[in-house]
């Protein structure tokens, strides 16, 4: 009688990986709804808005109209920031005395919370990563 031990490889590092991607799929929907719901003059507000997940950054300066920078942020191992750079970004988002507030951020994030659609790329981001990784161990135990 022979007894067979295989190891599965660090579940952890699967888990990471998945949480990676789920971030950083729902850091580009939020974008991407905040760009649809941005008020457009000339366009620097919409385009300056983009998104950093895990030294990863997009979503600028994708349409025409005036360009602007990046944002200057570098979020934690983790964590998924959306936002912009435009200075004036915070007058639109809250108003002021003598303009009515026209929000674009925090209602694209509550639209992609409540998606199923996100939801659902965030499944499939965990997914695939372990779907990748079975296929690894697979490889493994048949290599022995």
């Amino acid at each position: 009688m022979s007894v067979e031990i295989i190891k599965y490889g660090d579940t952890s590092s699967m888990i990471e990986k998945g949480n990676a991607k789920s971030i950083l799929a729902t850091a580009i929907a939020v974008a991407s709804q905040a760009k649809a719901l941005a008020p457009v003059d000339l366009g620097s507000l919409r385009n300056s808005i983009g998104y950093e997940v895990d030294g990863k950054s997009g979503g600028y300066n994708q349409s025409g109209g005036e360009r602007a920078d990046p944002m200057k942020t570098s979020p934690k191992k983790g964590e998924g920031q959306v936002g912009t750079s435009s200075d004036h970004a915070i007058f639109q988002e809250f108003g002021t005395k003598f303009q009515v507030a026209q929000p674009f951020l925090r209602p694209a994030g509550l639209a992609i919370g409540r998606d199923r659609a996100t939801a659902t790329k965030v499944v499939k981001a965990y997914q695939e990563v372990a779907k990748q990784e079975f296929t690894e161990r697979k490889a493994k135990r048949t290599s022995l």
